[in-house]
């Protein structure tokens, strides 16, 4: 997600900011849009373009992302909507998988946020 004039503001910084033009605005964090930035709504439309280039795809592929935009591709892909995209959280270096079925190339999870990986304290960080 693009901050545009808030790139670089630490996320103490950016909540409150976000949460000023909430109520500038009567927007919810989920649809307001930085001053030169992106909206959740704004990414979703921005990487539908990559969703369809994976559902070209014929081998695996692995996805390295942020949290937010992890949530709305995984919403894409089980095919929800920009608001199904808040029902999904990452801990950092978590893994999800995903699965294309055969018969109706719906995606399945498989895995979601796994941190087993990590050992305990990182896990909890």
């Amino acid at each position: 997600r693009c901050f545009g004039e808030w790139e670089g503001l630490n996320y103490g910084e950016l909540r409150t900011r976000q949460s000023d033009l909430c109520r500038e605005t009567g927007l919810d964090h989920f649809d307001v849009r930085p001053p030169g930035g992106e909206s959740y709504p704004d990414v979703w439309r921005r990487i539908d373009a990559f969703v369809q280039h994976l559902e070209s795809l014929t081998e695996p592929a692995v996805i390295v992302t942020h949290g937010g935009t992890g949530g709305i591709l995984l919403a894409l892909l089980v095919r929800g909507t920009v608001e199904t995209a808040r029902s999904f959280s990452f801990g950092n270096t978590a893994v999800t998988e995903i699965e294309r079925r055969q018969d109706d190339s719906c995606y399945k999870i498989v895995r979601l946020n796994d941190t087993s990986h990590l050992s305990p304290s990182l896990a909890a960080a």
